[in-house]
């Protein structure tokens, strides 16, 4: 009786670990950001706008509907920072070729993405 009630055990422990994992990976898929300002669980997405070209004087934006094809992507500058400020590695991803950014963290974070003036 006691070799049974311990492969029970066992089973519901190798059942619920499974169980999280699954929850885990199917809530951990990258969001693609689009040209707006998203709000995804409890990380917030801030612009950051450089205001005279090559001078890096940003200012941060709420505006959703600002003109992308004046400003390009800054991956070096951009980044997410959790709660207590340290930078969270990895967490957005540029494709350049298609131009798309995937963001990617399972912490609480708020993301800084900077824009500089493209050149005319």
């Amino acid at each position: 009786m006691h070799k049974k009630a311990i492969i029970v055990i066992f089973l519901i422990i190798v059942e619920s670990c499974f169980l999280f994992l699954m929850y885990k990976s199917s809530h951990n898929k990258p969001v693609v950001l689009d040209e707006v300002v998203i709000k995804q669980n409890d990380v917030k997405f801030t612009f950051m706008l450089e205001q005279h070209q090559g001078q890096e004087d940003y200012i941060k934006t709420t505006d959703t509907n600002f003109i992308k094809d004046n400003y390009e992507y800054n991956s070096s500058k951009s980044k997410c920072v959790d709660q207590k400020g340290n930078i969270i590695y990895d967490a957005l991803n540029y494709n350049e070729i298609n131009d798309l950014l995937e963001f990617n963290a399972d912490v609480d974070c708020i993301c800084y993405l900077y824009y500089d003036k493209k050149v005319i």
